[in-house]
């Protein structure tokens, strides 16, 4: 039985829309986006979020978005991630590659690569 992963995807694409629809961003929050913390472009990169007027290090969060790693992306996540900050937490938002296009391990791979740019650039977002 072959999955058809794009039809998957359109349909999750459009819960996801239902669920999003009226949210905005907050205000009350930085938003560092669209970081590089990788070589594989828009699918190596990283948004940082934390409450506007942060001075010191805050516990962090790094969001590791659902879809089975063949689905989803930072921005589906946005609100939520944002949200997540607004209630006092420095938050990883990232994009991974995804499967059928990446075998595995390239979600892992990633993964560890946004582990490693977290401890690399702790101080510069607040990160703990």
């Amino acid at each position: 039985m072959k999955i058809d992963v794009e039809k998957m995807r359109k349909e999750f694409k459009e819960g996801d829309a239902k669920r999003d629809a009226g949210l905005v961003e907050p205000t009350s929050i930085e938003k560092f986006r669209d970081i590089s913390y990788g070589p594989h472009g828009i699918e190596n990169s990283l948004d940082v979020y934390y409450p506007i007027g942060t001075s010191q290090k805050l516990p962090t969060l790094i969001h590791i978005h659902g879809g089975g790693f063949f689905y989803g992306d930072k921005e589906l996540y946005r609100f939520y991630t944002m949200f997540l900050a607004t209630q006092g937490f420095t938050v990883i938002n990232f994009n991974y590659r995804l499967a059928p296009d990446h075998i595995y391990p390239a979600p892992l791979e990633d993964i560890n690569q946004v582990l490693q740019w977290v401890i690399k650039n702790n101080e510069a977002y607040y990160l703990i």
